[in-house]
């Protein structure tokens, strides 16, 4: 044949073509090949890859392993090791600490060999124990195969996040689940809980770049570590793997200063309590008492001089208005920005004096700069920039006109200004800058890169007009060392920057590394992102208000002194907004205010858009140091709830109780806090305190982690909280008269929303001030009749102003649409007052309003009918000025604008000579429709600490209790009643409120509106609970197996205030509750089973399916059945005997198998709820329901309708009735005539039916059945039960009794009674069969004569009346109609009452309910009933010996039909006979047991201890000379009897 051959060298798959037109080298579809690359002729060849053998000698280590050296006992939380443990792992948190098969705990923290375990040892571990450290369920979820470096990266974890996986909880921080590796082989190379894997998120993209490992995993961030620098010590966080590195947050401070307390003064020298070093020469001060301010910055009081040397004191420039007390606290305080013109002391030197400086003094003068500064990390990458401090300017002179001084003061530099139009002491007077940089961690934990990896700090630098970000200087983080502060000064000396950023750098405010990515690849040396999650979700609104007033002259809020001389520009309008940010600078977008409408709070607040209108009054401009915008936030910010499907991230920090706690009681000791550890006296009135595991606001760092609270027991508690670092100085107690709450914080999502910015859109941007000299109010004085006059009546009307110099180019002259010889032109610039001349010599502040003036002509002097020579002559100081006093240099015919003013402005031509007036130009609008950032940043949970705190309006709730259940009805109250509180816990009655309620969706990617399954109740009636408010039902609940996510509602309330004015602006309080589930139950259709234990059951060895059904409800108040899953205790599940259906419409449905031996078990049915429907998977809060089922597994019952009992009751004796007996008993005459009795047991009853033979004795009779037959001595025919035997056993107890009364005289008078009943016992299957005697279940008949019972009563009987018994018993297991025949008869009797009585008891061998001896039940009341047995030793034949070798439990008392005996009351365990398998029983006489007479003999199975045949069909002496397979035989004295026992008795109380 042909061979067909093909070569693969072009090595591609193609899937395009038809595969008749792939080219030669080219293939369809293949796996796990390889092309040929060999020189031989088989190139181009495929060949298969090899695989991967299993070596079971190898395993992934997964544990490691240490030595004990002595016992550790029981109790212990701790555990010494000998050694550090190895290889593998070691020994981390979470590990297991296992020998010999004994798991003794879990490590919760490891301090060198001492390990801290998760819980007290329940088992002491012995001395010398190999203790193995092993990580259960540790899962591989990704990894890398590098072949250039011949390795292999794997990612492990053994948590398991079963949540949605669009909602991902943060992997536990201890214990089982916290365990995540990164691993190069067998060497770990990263491990801790920050790396949160998850086995449900498999990590989806792994690159390595050179050296850098990039990975994803759609659940974290995407991450990156240098493989050179990992050491499983080197990473230890999130901030040192996130590809997105930490955004620098806080800008540069510009302010510096100290506190002191305990001082006091004498006139300008205070004295020191202790020295302070970080008080320097110029630094201003101000101080408190009491939080109340003593001694303002409108003082002007600064440091003049310092004592080196003990006394401590300081010399201030002037006297403080009041001395200086013990109780004051002094802030001394500065801006950084310094110069000769602006410093009362320059580089350690009083101005105005010589200073060794050596920076360039002229270098700012005409430059507005500011600056930022950002991070360099240890992989080259950069931080974004901080934000850019304001403009570092504070003009020469402060901004202040001076005149020339001396006696002769003139106003020089008013004068200046106007004649050259321009402020040359405007120029910036900052020449040095101290710039203070926020660091993340102390300067020394910087320089070793503990936490953060940071390498250099980049001082940026802009000025104002330019677009380039240049860098001043790169500070080495090494250099840090020695730092313990988490600032850097930086000392800026005017040096020029030295390069220039990329304008890439530039624009970039954030990085834009994803949320989250599902894929990662790489191109060159790029990563690239695939299906990502970008950006966060935005808040959609904050709640806050905006104000514009004087800067608050205050220690804490700063920028009076820090930006002296910046102010908020007036006649503008502006919008604040909010922009936030997660730690690593993923940016929200602006988001604004919700309010609308204002509020006052001793100002006017408005929403998030604010106009600044020109100041309307005069203000004291030495104490006025400007304006600044005010934000009231009324609500926390960006609380929204986590939900990663819909992006919103939550927050960093979430307090772990909205209330807080109050660290401040009057009396107490201060607060005490150290490096490790804060101590505080509780409050009354806030008492959420720190809890392990929680966070408290850092010193150092942003947060530190509470390891341990312990607290004295006094009253007041003083709590110490011990800490992974020093707590935020926040914490020391600074309010002397309110309570100061504190918060302590969740950290369990690392992309939250972190800080937070001010942002502001002002688009009112360039303007001039136009500097005059004066504004003419009206026209000029002319000369006597000059040409052409000036119109009357324009004062306060018309203004005139001279343009010169650069006012020329600040008031335009309108040139379009003109024509050529156009001499007067108008200018379309609108001008705002601001200073106007109401004098010769003085000039005060203009209020313009709104209202603008215009320039409706401008022209030269000669053209404005102004020449120098119609206007009035000059007139002396002094005098009334001329016209040609009125306007300044009006013989160079200057250009005059004549204005239309909307009000009176400048001075009247009668006072008006030139003096220095200043217009305002109308700001032009600019194009960039932008907000630009602030310096007001900070972290989130400072600001929402401020507003839980300080805020007047409600921040809470009174204590809500939550009580929402699943069993809750609609309409049922879900709260208790209560008030909205504010930050005191005062009570706010006067509200309105609505209410939104909302939850997520299953998978996240939703929410659900859930507001109308509750109503907010407020209650109206007066009384103690007016206003209040209550949650209550407006649905019925179910939990199901999605409640831990569905039913989570988030309650969201709006507060309005109904007072006048309202006190506090439309406020939203957010509670989240929790649906409760119900612990479901076992339902007996009409309510919950009651205790722990289930009605027992029998169930018969033939049953199999369906024994029992426990059905179940959830705890719903509908009773709801879903979602439900039943299981079996482990031991029953092992044992195999029984099985429950889990679910489904048979859930609960038991089940036993074939092969269950009789016996009773004792079973332990659960069911659970909230099953999500894969097997052994739950929702979350789910519940179990865990009773006991005892089942009694023995032969199969009888049937209830064929027992007597439900009939006639157990009979235990005869009753003498001379009417006639209809009790089913039978008595035959005195006159010694049998007497015949029927007994029967049938489906159908005879009476009412034709008359029909039945067997009597050998013959038969005729047998009309008749309702009752009361005839003493006839034919009795009495029905036992209901029905024909259909299963079971049948036992009947065939009874009589006489008795004698001593009645009688003459010749009837006897001395004993005695009688006699034949019985015999016939079967049919239905009534179609005849009568035939039956065989019993150990193979015997009642054939003729029949079985005889007799008693014989006489008088030495002791007493009278006396009875005498006689009983034999039957058992029969083949089903159908039985009857039972007794012919009696009364051997002696003096009179018919003490004639023998017969009757018969149908019951159930194995389950009786009657049980007669000697006219009593001896039935067992137990349950099982169980009946004790005296046995023999086993023996080779049948034995009479006395029993009394050992002790058996049986169903049944008659000895003759036992089956099977048992060790345990319980029957759940059989006796197994020794060889050679006889024994002789009888009941036990000492526990009263029944028929402890009756002694039989059997032999029993050697396996499974059933009474079996014992293959002997013929006797010889001693065993009985008697034929036939008999299953147990009886003991009459010592000996074996063939005969069937009957059992005689008496009863002396009858």
């Amino acid at each position: 044949m042909a061979e067909i051959k093909n070569s693969f060298l072009r090595s591609k798959m193609n899937k395009d073509l038809d595969d008749r037109l792939i080219p030669n080298g080219e293939y369809r579809d293949a796996q796990n090949i390889s092309v040929g690359k060999s020189e031989e002729d088989d190139i181009g060849s495929l060949e298969p890859i090899l695989g991967n053998a299993i070596d079971g000698t190898q395993s992934i280590r997964n544990s490691s392993v240490a030595t004990v050296n002595t016992i550790i006992a029981i109790g212990s939380t701790t555990v010494t090791l000998s050694a550090n443990p190895g290889p593998g792992y070691g020994a981390n948190v979470g590990m297991a600490l296992v020998a010999g098969g004994i798991t003794y705990g879990y490590i919760k923290s490891r301090n060198a060999l001492v390990l801290t375990l998760v819980q007290a040892l329940t088992a002491a571990i012995p001395a010398s124990t190999v203790l193995t450290f092993t990580i259960p369920n540790l899962k591989v979820i990704g990894y890398f195969s590098d072949e250039g470096g011949s390795r292999i990266i794997t990612f492990l974890t053994d948590y398991n996040d079963t949540a949605s996986a669009s909602s991902p909880v943060y992997a536990p921080s201890e214990g089982v689940g916290s365990n995540h590796f990164i691993r190069i082989g067998d060497r770990t190379i990263v491990s801790g809980n920050f790396l949160n894997f998850s086995q449900n998120a498999f990590i989806t993209g792994v690159s390595l770049i050179e050296n850098l490992l990039f990975w994803t995993d759609n659940r974290n961030q995407p991450r990156k570590i240098n493989l050179e620098l990992a050491d499983n010590s080197y990473y230890d966080s999130e901030n040192t793997i996130s590809v997105a590195k930490y955004n620098p947050y806080d800008p540069i401070q510009l302010v510096k200063k100290t506190i002191s307390t305990g001082a006091t003064s004498t006139n300008n020298i205070i004295t020191l309590a202790a020295e302070n070093t970080a008080i320097k020469l110029g630094m201003d001060l101000i101080s408190t008492n009491a939080g109340s301010p003593v001694i303002s910055p409108t003082q002007y009081l600064y440091v003049e001089a310092i004592a080196a040397t003990a006394p401590f004191t300081v010399t201030l420039n002037a006297n403080p208005t009041v001395d200086i007390v013990v109780g004051d606290e002094l802030v001394f305080i500065d801006s950084t920005m310094t110069g000769e013109d602006i410093s009362p002391f320059f580089n350690g030197v009083a101005m105005p004096g010589t200073s060794n400086w050596p920076g360039d003094p002229d270098y700012l003068q005409d430059r507005f700069v500011r600056f930022s500064y950002r991070f360099q990390f240890d992989d080259g990458e950069y931080s974004t920039m901080a934000p850019f401090t304001q403009i570092t300017y504070i003009p020469k002179q402060k901004g202040y006109f001076l005149g020339s001084g001396g006696a002769t003061a003139t106003p020089k530099d008013e004068d200046d200004a106007y004649r050259s139009t321009v402020v040359e002491f405007m120029e910036n007077g900052v020449q040095n800058i101290d710039l203070i940089i926020p660091l993340p961690d102390t300067g020394s934990a910087i320089a070793s890169k503990n936490k953060y990896k940071i390498s250099n700090i980049d001082i940026l630098y802009k000025e104002s007009d330019a677009l380039a970000v240049k860098v001043v200087d790169t500070i080495l983080a090494s250099s840090l060392s020695g730092n313990d502060s988490t600032t850097y000064t930086y000392e800026y000396q005017s040096r020029k920057p030295y390069k220039v950023l990329p304008e890439a750098q530039t624009t970039r405010v954030y990085d834009t590394v994803p949320v989250r990515a599902f894929s990662q690849e790489t191109a060159g040396n790029r990563i690239i992102y695939g299906n990502f999650q970008d950006k966060h979700t935005s808040p959609e609104a904050l709640n806050y208000n905006v104000a514009v007033g004087d800067k608050a002259l205050t220690s804490e809020i700063t920028n009076w002194i820090e930006y002296p001389n910046s102010t908020l520009k007036q006649n503008r309008n502006y919008q604040v907004g909010f922009v936030l940010a997660d730690k690593w600078g993923r940016q929200s977008t602006v988001v604004l205010s919700t309010v609308d409408e204002g509020l006052t709070d001793g100002i006017f607040f408005g929403g998030s858009t604010i106009y600044v209108p020109y100041n309307a009054s005069t203000s004291d401009v030495r104490n006025w140091f400007g304006d600044a915008l005010k934000v009231l936030v009324n609500a926390g910010v960006g609380t929204e709830t986590k939900k990663f499907s819909s992006g919103i991230p939550g927050l960093y920090a979430t307090p772990t109780n909205s209330s807080g706690y109050n660290s401040f009681s009057a009396g107490t000791p201060p607060l005490i806090v150290s490096d490790t550890s804060y101590s505080f006296t509780l409050g009354a009135t806030f008492q959420a305190i720190p809890v392990v595991g929680s966070y408290l606001r850092g010193q150092y760092i942003d947060f530190v982690e509470v390891t341990n609270v312990t607290n004295d027991g006094a009253v007041p508690p003083r709590y110490t909280i011990t800490t992974t670092g020093r707590v935020n100085e926040s914490y020391l107690q600074t309010k002397l008269v309110d309570p100061d709450r504190k918060f302590a914080y969740t950290l369990n999502n690392p992309l939250g929303w972190y800080s937070y910015k001010v942002v502001v859109r002002q688009q009112e941007q360039d303007y001039y001030n136009v500097y005059l000299p004066g504004i003419l109010n009206d026209y000029p004085t002319q000369k006597a009749n000059p040409d052409i006059p000036f119109p009357l009546g324009e004062a306060n009307k018309t203004a005139n102003i001279v343009l010169i110099n650069d006012n020329i180019n600040k008031i335009p002259r309108d040139l379009n649409e003109v024509g050529p010889e156009q001499k007067q032109f108008r200018s379309s610039v609108q001008l705002f007052g601001r200073v106007e001349n109401n004098s010769a010599v003085t000039n005060r502040q203009y209020y313009p309003g709104i209202k603008t003036d215009t320039a409706v002509n401008i022209a030269t002097s000669a053209d404005s009918n102004m020449e120098y020579a119609q206007l009035s002559s000059t007139t002396t100081i002094g005098n009334p000025p001329g016209g040609q006093d009125n306007l300044y240099q009006i013989d160079t015919k200057p250009l005059i604008a004549r204005l239309s003013t909307a009000n009176a402005i400048g001075s009247l031509s009668n006072v008006m000579r030139p003096y220095l007036a200043i217009y305002e130009t109308e700001p032009q609008e600019s194009l960039l429709d932008i907000f630009w950032e602030t310096t007001q940043t900070g972290l989130i949970a400072d600001l929402n600490s401020a507003v839980a705190v300080d805020f007047s309006g409600p921040v809470d709730f009174e204590a809500i209790v939550w009580d929402g259940k699943e069993d809750d009805n609609t309409g049922v109250p879900l709260t208790n009643l209560f008030y909205p509180v504010n930050s005191s816990s005062a009570p706010l009655p006067a509200t309105t409120a609505t209410m939104t309620v909302s939850s997520s969706s299953f998978d996240g990617q939703s929410t659900d509106n859930r507001t109308a399954d509750f109503t907010l109740v407020q209650i109206t009636a007066a009384g103690a609970d007016q206003y209040k408010y209550r949650i209550d039902s407006a649905t019925l609940f179910d939990f199901d197996k999605e409640s831990s996510v569905t039913d989570v509602f988030t309650f969201s309330i709006i507060l309005t205030s109904t007072a006048t004015p309202a006190l506090f602006p439309p406020t939203t309080i957010t509670k989240t509750y929790a649906l409760e589930n119900i612990t479901p139950c076992f339902w007996d259709g009409s309510a919950c089973y009651a205790g722990t234990a289930l009605p027992d059951v029998n169930a018969s060895v033939d049953d199999t399916t369906n024994i029992i059904t426990r059905n179940a409800v959830n705890g719903s108040f509908a009773n709801n059945t879903t979602d439900l899953f039943y299981s079996l205790d482990t031991a029953t599940v092992s044992a195999g005997f029984f099985t429950i259906t889990a679910t489904g419409s048979s859930g609960g449905q038991i089940d036993k198998l074939s092969n269950t031996p009789i016996g009773t078990y004792d079973l332990t049915v659960t069911v659970k709820d909230a099953y999500s429907g894969t097997l052994g998977n739950f929702g979350g809060g789910s519940i179990t329901k865990s009773m006991t089922q005892k089942i009694i597994v023995g032969p199969t019952p009888l049937n209830t309708e064929a027992k007597s009992g439900p009939l006639l009751g157990c009979v235990t004796k005869g009753v003498f009735n001379t009417g006639g007996f209809t009790n089913g008993q039978s008595m035959p005459n005195v006159n010694g005539t049998d007497a015949f009795s029927a007994f029967y047991i049938v489906a159908t009853d005879y009476v009412g039916v034709p008359s029909f033979v039945i067997p009597q004795g050998a013959g038969t009779t005729t047998f009309t059945p008749t309702a009752t037959d009361t005839s003493i001595g006839s034919k009795y025919y009495h029905r036992l039960g209901t029905g024909a035997v259909t299963q079971g056993t049948l036992v009947l107890s065939l009874n009589m009794s006489q008795t004698f009364t001593n009645q009688g005289s003459g010749l009837s008078l006897v001395g004993s009674v005695s009688g006699f009943t034949t019985w015999r016992i016939y079967r049919r299957a239905n009534a179609s069969s005849a009568w035939a005697l039956v065989t019993d279940i150990n193979n015997e008949t009642t054939a003729d004569p029949g079985v005889i019972t007799s008693t014989a009563v006489s008088t030495f009987d002791a007493g009278t009346p006396f009875t005498g018994y006689a009983q034999t018993v039957y058992a029969f297991n083949q089903t159908g109609e039985y009857l039972i025949t007794a012919t009696s008869n009364t051997g002696q009797a003096a009179v018919q009452a003490d004639a023998p009585i017969s009757w018969v008891d149908s019951n159930d061998l194995y389950f009786s309910t009657c049980v007669v001896e000697n006219g009593a039940d001896k039935t067992d009341g137990g349950s099982p009933r169980t009946y004790k047995y005296n046995l023999t030793n086993s023996t080779n034949g049948y034995t009479c010996v006395t029993p009394s070798f050992s002790t058996g439990f049986a169903q049944t008392p008659y000895a003759n039909y036992v089956t099977e005996f048992y060790t345990t009351t319980a029957l759940n365990v059989v006796k197994i006979p020794a060889t050679p398998f006889f024994y002789g029983f009888v009941t036990d006489s000492l526990t009263s047991e029944p028929f402890s007479t009756l002694k039989y003999s059997a032999k029993f199975n050697a396996t499974t201890g059933v009474k079996i045949s014992s293959g002997l069909t013929s006797f010889t002496t001693p065993q009985n000379p008697c034929s036939g397979d008999r299953f147990a035989l009886g003991c009459a004295g010592s000996s074996i009897s063939c005969a069937h026992i009957t059992i005689s008795g008496s009863n002396n109380t009858y």
